[in-house]
């Protein structure tokens, strides 16, 4: 991730939060006293060191924005909901693991309940990495090497700014990438079994250069493509019609599309160009 200024994205956060912590604890609520139900709670030496009185809740815990993430280099948050993302995460990951019932959050979190307690991890992606801000100093970079790539042998400006030239190119990364890029295109998904916007595990975005033969133009199709919980869980095969979730996108201010997630390439580019951080982009070293 590019360096960040500190006080913009704190600024950004508040306003993702509805203006205040207190303000996103009280939304999220409810949510936690469903997780409430599932964990035993804090220990009594947390709630005392806390200022509270044993018998504590999670969301009764100090809430903080840490600046200091990674040693100063990156913020998020310190506190009930950072704890609780990775709990339900956890709760997902031991679902999609195929570990048996009784063993997915001590027995006490069912398949349907894992998907609605993942809100939580939704909630704090949505008031840190889905902050234009912080995804924009995040994204940029990727992003732009996507672009470079898609543009490989039709603008020459691109030759030898992206990834070597390839019919299939991968790059991978963590959910907090594709949450980076997502926020800064504008765009949403949803895969069954899942929150809407969820970077699921095994997911990826998907971008694939078309060309009309009709008009010779070229087009750009993107999708978010994940296999569902339930068939990572049973390790199903992804082919034909019970391959993976597959969920068009749409670039908002695209206007010449040829089918759902569609977008010219030029229109694509500038569109995507528009929404980068020039100070956050740069020219990697793709040397083995």
């Amino acid at each position: 991730m590019a360096p960040l200024d500190h006080e913009a994205a704190r600024q950004g956060m508040l306003r993702a939060m509805g203006g205040s912590l207190d303000a996103y604890k009280a939304r999220l609520a409810p949510l936690f006293a469903r997780l409430d139900a599932v964990l035993p709670g804090p220990r009594p030496e947390t709630c005392r060191e806390a200022g509270l009185a044993e018998g504590c809740h999670l969301i009764d815990l100090p809430w903080e924005i840490d600046d200091r993430k990674d040693k100063g280099r990156n913020i998020g948050l310190k506190g009930p909901l950072d704890l609780a993302s990775t709990i339900v995460e956890t709760f997902r990951l031991e679902y999609m693991e195929g570990m048996a019932p009784e063993e997915v959050g001590w027995g006490r979190v069912a398949a349907a309940e894992v998907r609605d307690l993942m809100a939580l991890r939704m909630a704090k992606y949505d008031a840190v990495e889905h902050v234009p801000y912080i995804a924009r100093r995040g994204g940029s970079f990727l992003l732009q090497q996507i672009v470079a790539a898609l543009n490989e042998g039709v603008d020459a400006a691109a030759a030898g700014a992206g990834p070597p030239p390839a019919r299939l190119t991968l790059l991978v990364g963590h959910d907090t990438n594709i949450a980076h890029m997502r926020a800064v295109m504008e765009v949403t998904w949803t895969i069954p079994g899942t929150q809407p916007n969820d970077s699921s595990p095994t997911g990826a975005l998907l971008f694939e250069r078309l060309r009309d033969p009709a008009s010779g133009k070229r087009y750009v199709r993107t999708s978010f493509v994940a296999p569902t919980a339930d068939q990572v869980r049973s390790l199903a095969p992804l082919i034909g019609e019970a391959g993976p979730g597959e969920s068009p996108l749409d670039l908002p201010g695209c206007t010449d599309r040829r089918g759902p997630g569609t977008c010219e390439l030029s229109q694509f580019t500038a569109l995507v160009a528009a929404r980068l951080d020039p100070t956050a982009i740069g020219s990697p070293d793709y040397t083995p």
